[in-house]
């Protein structure tokens, strides 16, 4: 779910909690109309993010061109739908596009068709806020609510709206609740197949379809990304998560980032643009106001639109006339460069982008990264200065890769093996011909605990025993006894992942005995069991294996 996401309809809902009718006949079984083809943005394509504005949508005044804006549908008390077509009208007038803003893995009691919802699909409450709950997002044909409608149905009814109301892409929010806590079982497959669902509602109807957020440490943006044509993310540069968002800048599709916290323009910027992403910041109540904007300084425009192609076959340039914030005339439109089909990435070897500071390097990324042995790993390395340094490192934990992205940026990857496991220190440097910066970045490689010791040796009544159970793991495992040794033995614990099984087997003991053992560490643990064999003192002493 969106972790700042603001809902402006919220706002209404305090003034009037009573639903009214926005005059649209609803149809009983909406579908979507094919369309032969939908609006494919480019990967840096400049945006506002007013979901929380009041309309009309006021251009900003202080972050250039703006190729899209994304609000709210205005499926809401207070709001006509006549309202929200004259402002995307106003944003086609001034040659940007117009994103859809639907929540639709949630039930929100403000909207006008909240009564339309089935009682057995809504689940727990969305935390901090109450007057919305979760979806069975399982439930897309079944379930019909009070006037009949699935929630498939009344999900295409509200993309439907959209589309009347002229917009050219729809944004999902709430498209991630299998992490969350939501009332139902449900799986990211269940997520994948409701995503599906939804974008083929979406691409029928002739709009582009942007994921929202998703970062949850699997493979779900992978997976999802093919049939997505964008991204809507808050607050990837804060939570330090942004290379989970490259399947999408590999394909050449637009990252729409916006950050809410005291985020820095000087650092996030050159790092943004040679991600690149579209990055801006603006205040969490989302009321157009905009801090700054990273593309001020590497103008997306000619890279911004692989092609601009509508339903209709036309295309058209992004301009910025639209209202001005004070009510006045906008600023006249400005044509840009034909727009490239592929993805241009920042040159590497240049100056920051125009208006940046001259600094010396200084490392922005964490000193400290965690890794597990099996799984694979991404961590970005970030420098800040002017001119961008370029960058060095020692010898990486085995299985880790190096790959530079320029900018003052590079990327460590990749699956590390076992013989990695433990502390590693990488020593990297930042060089530039303003100075030189060091940092000593801490690799924290964690295993999964097991067992190296095979087989318990036989004992001999009367004879001294000593064996010692060795594990593997990290942090380093403790080693425990479950059971009750025979008579004469003890089970000492020598940490450091080692355990002694030792003493003199005691008269009466012979015979197979079971020797449960457990190791385990942060990460889990593992149970074996032995066989302890005792023979009395004439007999020939045998290695015992496992049962």
């Amino acid at each position: 779910m969106a972790r700042g996401r603001y809902v402006a309809a919220a706002l209404l809902a305090a003034a009037t909690m009573a639903a009214v009718s926005l005059g649209v006949v609803r149809p009983h079984l909406p579908t979507a109309t094919a369309a032969a083809t939908w609006w494919h943005p480019g990967p840096l394509t400049s945006w506002q993010y007013a979901i929380g504005e009041p309309l009309p949508i006021a251009v900003p005044t202080n972050i250039g061109n703006v190729e899209a804006y994304d609000i709210d549908e205005g499926n809401v008390a207070g709001t006509s739908t006549s309202q929200v077509a004259a402002s995307v009208g106003a944003i086609h007038a001034g040659g940007a596009k117009a994103i859809c803003y639907v929540e639709t893995g949630g039930w929100e009691s403000y909207r006008s068709d909240a009564s339309e919802y089935s009682s057995a699909i809504l689940g727990s409450t969305v935390p901090g806020y109450t007057d919305e709950r979760y979806l069975d997002i399982r439930q897309w044909s079944d379930d019909p609510g009070p006037t009949g409608l699935t929630l498939g149905q009344i999900l295409t009814a509200r993309f439907q709206l959209c589309k009347d109301e002229g917009f050219d892409g729809v944004e999902t929010d709430l498209d991630d609740t299998y992490a969350d806590s939501t009332g139902f079982p449900l799986t990211m497959a269940n997520e994948l197949t409701f995503m599906t669902e939804m974008a083929g509602v979406i691409h029928g109807l002739g709009m582009a379809w942007f994921l929202k957020n998703d970062i949850n440490g699997d493979s779900l943006i992978a997976d999802i990304e093919p049939l997505a044509d964008g991204t809507v993310n808050e607050q990837c540069w804060q939570y330090e998560e942004c290379s989970a968002l490259e399947p999408f800048v590999q394909a050449g599709k637009p990252v729409l980032n916006v950050e809410y916290a005291n985020e820095a323009e000087t650092t996030t910027c050159p790092e943004a643009l040679a991600f690149p992403m579209a990055t801006m910041h603006t205040d969490v109540d989302l009321d157009g106001t905009i801090a700054w904007a990273c593309w001020q300084y590497g103008s997306p425009t000619g890279t911004t639109a692989k092609t601009t192609t509508t339903q209709a076959g036309t295309t058209s340039a992004p301009s910025t006339s639209l209202t001005s914030a004070s009510g006045g005339p906008a600023p006249a439109p400005t044509a840009p460069p034909a727009p490239t089909t592929s993805l241009s990435l920042p040159p590497t070897t240049t100056q920051p982008p125009v208006g940046m500071p001259a600094v010396a390097p200084h490392f922005i990324s964490p000193s400290r990264a965690r890794a597990t042995v099996g799984r694979f790993f991404s961590f970005r390395v970030r420098v800040s200065g002017n001119p961008w340094p370029t960058l060095h490192h020692s010898r990486l934990p085995k299985g880790l890769r190096w790959a530079r992205h320029g900018r003052g940026t590079a990327i460590i990857s990749g699956t590390p093996q076992a013989e990695a496991a433990g502390l590693a220190r990488v020593s990297l440097s930042a060089l530039s011909p303003s100075g030189r910066a060091r940092q000593v970045l801490v690799v924290r490689v964690q295993r999964r605990p097991g067992f190296l010791s095979g087989v318990l040796p036989a004992a001999t009544v009367g004879r001294r025993y000593h064996f010692v159970l060795r594990s593997f793991g990290y942090p380093v495992p403790s080693v425990v006894e479950l059971g009750r040794l025979p008579a004469g033995f003890i089970f000492t614990r020598d940490g450091h992942g080692v355990a002694t099984v030792s003493g003199r087997p005691a008269p009466g003991t012979q015979g197979a005995h079971r020797v449960t053992v457990r190791v385990f560490n942060s990460l889990g643990s593992v149970t074996d069991n032995y066989v302890l064999r005792v023979v009395s003192s004439g007999a020939r002493a045998r290695t015992s294996p496992k049962p």
